[in-house]
């Protein structure tokens, strides 16, 4: 009797089991951050390659769905005129889209934490099937000198389903 009770306790934990991942996208850069020095209307991808800012996933290996798919951004903008946002491509990267809202700065001379929650848009990756990159992008019009923002990390939080 006591191996079935085991059974059935084993057999729940497993169809309910959750798998936590954090794919860093930049950071941490302690202390003072990294100054984002790239200024202008257009959208620019921090550091000197899409890679150092930007994650592959493979949708089209059948990953498991998402129990929660969350972005953390923290920075300190220090004027209205800086922007962020999340964003998928194809590998190139073509095709950029926008992932929920962009994140625009009240002027903050001290950091924020930004946190957005995209699980909807994961899971829909995912049964999409379609290899993407997802990642972030700043632009500012007011950069650089005293004015240029201070990234300290930004972060995916993935929850994957592991249940049979």
């Amino acid at each position: 009797m006591r191996a079935s009770v085991f059974f059935v306790w084993f057999f729940v934990q497993i169809s309910s089991a959750q798998l936590p991942v954090t794919y860093q996208l930049f950071g941490p850069a302690q202390h003072d951050g990294r100054e984002f020095n790239t200024y202008g209307t257009e959208w620019a991808f921090i550091g000197d390659a899409l890679t150092a800012s930007t994650k592959t996933f493979p949708f089209s290996k059948g990953m498991p769905k998402v129990d929660s798919a969350c972005w953390k951004f923290i920075w300190t903008p220090n004027h209205s005129s800086a922007r962020a946002r999340l964003f998928h491509a194809d590998n190139g990267p073509g095709n950029i889209t926008q992932i929920g809202d962009e994140l625009v700065s009240s002027g903050q001379q001290y950091a924020i934490v930004y946190t957005l929650d995209f699980t909807s848009v994961f899971n829909a990756l995912i049964d999409s099937a379609v290899d993407k990159q997802i990642g972030f992008q700043m632009k500012d019009s007011l950069c650089c000198g005293n004015n240029a923002s201070a990234i300290y990390e930004s972060r995916l939080l993935i929850i994957y389903k592991m249940g049979l």
